[in-house]
């Protein structure tokens, strides 16, 4: 666990590099609020508040989840984000959420608590794959994600240490004949702490990549601070 620990911390500092290499890269900082309703062992609603700085923008998101089996979710969420002077646009989105090494479901919970569904396993190996219209632009964006937890059997333990990381390619489908297949990139890897079934608290580093051109090399968009909090009930 020591190993990992160590590989962890230094996989988060790797990632930061892109920071100190790129002092033109925008540097933001991200602060949300998620509010989640285990309404059964299948079906949970979710309201995501998020802020970022650089340029100034509010994330409002609402979301649908439903559990078809102990490893799929079936999801549907709209992305209400503001600009100053922009107005808002809304950003549609279905997805699936695939947890590789499954869950466990337990039927016919009659505490909220006990519609969570812990990982199987100590490792947490998921991925997320969702369709998006930004715009007059379809794309298909595919996030594969790791946790770990330190010192808990499990990452939804009260009172785990936990980290996690995440890459994301985002996929459009009207790209021009020869333009590679991935536009954009986003990692992100960080550390978070479970406190209760109710609260959890997360501090991310974030990393953009671009493509300037269709067909060109992955740069520097921007980094991020991200700090998030998360009410269950």
């Amino acid at each position: 666990m020591a190993r990992l620990w160590w590989w962890s911390l230094g996989l988060t500092c790797v990632l930061a590099c892109p920071l100190k290499a790129n002092a033109q890269t925008a540097a933001q900082f991200w602060a949300a609020g998620t509010i989640d309703w285990l309404k059964t062992e299948r079906l949970t609603y979710e309201l995501e508040v998020e802020n970022k700085t650089n340029p100034e923008t509010l994330e409002v998101t609402p979301q649908i989840e439903y559990t078809v089996v102990a490893w799929a979710d079936l999801l549907a969420q709209v992305d209400f984000k503001s600009q100053v002077d922009a107005g808002t646009t809304p950003v549609p989105r279905v997805g699936v959420h695939l947890h590789i090494l499954s869950r466990l479901l337990q039927a016919q919970a009659d505490r909220d608590q006990d519609h969570e569904k812990p990982p199987r396993r100590r490792i947490v190996v998921s991925t997320l794959l969702r369709v998006e219209k930004d715009g007059s632009t379809w794309r298909l964006r595919h996030r594969f994600e790791l946790a770990y937890p330190f010192n808990r059997r499990r990452t939804t333990d009260d009172g785990a240490i936990f980290w996690s990381g995440d890459n994301e390619q985002f996929i459009p489908f009207d790209r021009a004949s020869g333009d590679a297949l991935v536009s954009n990139v986003r990692i992100r890897t960080g550390f978070g702490y479970r406190q209760s079934f109710a609260w959890r608290y997360q501090a991310l580093y974030v990393w953009n990549g671009t493509r300037h051109a269709g067909s060109g090399p992955l740069a520097p968009q921007s980094w991020a601070i991200s700090l998030s909090v998360l009410r269950q009930f």
